[in-house]
């Protein structure tokens, strides 16, 4: 799913980045759109991965207008270092960089069920780790094959 349009995402890096950024060398001071929709969809795909992970559904099932609003802010931060790694990799602004970190961090505590989207219906997967005891039966044994009598052993 693409959190931001080609249009939004023109209006987020403004004319200098985006014509600099995506600039087609074949004709020159003609931005080439393709290249920034190519990028559009490595972002929509890196908050898809995280997405996916911690809830176990794509992107399409997340209708919580908070949890829209945040993916596209991370959209933008994401495309716009994107933009500016295009232009040149050894002057990217400091907060620039540091947004991507801040974003890139929250996507993996997202992923890890560390944190969650706001406004979402859907209950996040489990944890990793299941106990399964059951109670013991009629004969007042065990049915859990964790920790029986006859497997423990003294020192």
């Amino acid at each position: 799913m693409a959190y931001i349009t080609l249009a939004q995402s023109k209006q987020i890096l403004g004319i200098d980045l985006y014509a600099s950024a995506y600039d087609d060398f074949t004709s020159p001071d003609t931005p080439n759109d393709t290249t920034l929709q190519e990028d559009i969809d490595y972002v929509s795909a890196q908050i898809d991965a995280a997405i996916l992970k911690a809830y176990n559904s794509v992107a399409e099932a997340i209708t919580g207008t908070g949890a829209l609003a945040l993916l596209k802010g991370y959209a933008e931060d994401l495309i716009k270092y994107k933009a500016y790694r295009r232009f040149d990799d050894a002057e990217v602004p400091p907060v620039v960089v540091d947004r991507y970190r801040e974003v890139s961090d929250k996507l993996d505590r997202i992923a890890d069920g560390i944190d969650f989207l706001p406004g979402e219906s859907q209950d996040p997967l489990g944890d990793a780790i299941v106990y399964s005891y059951n109670s013991a039966d009629e004969n007042s044994t065990s049915n859990s094959t964790l920790f029986k009598r006859s497997q423990m052993r003294g020192f």
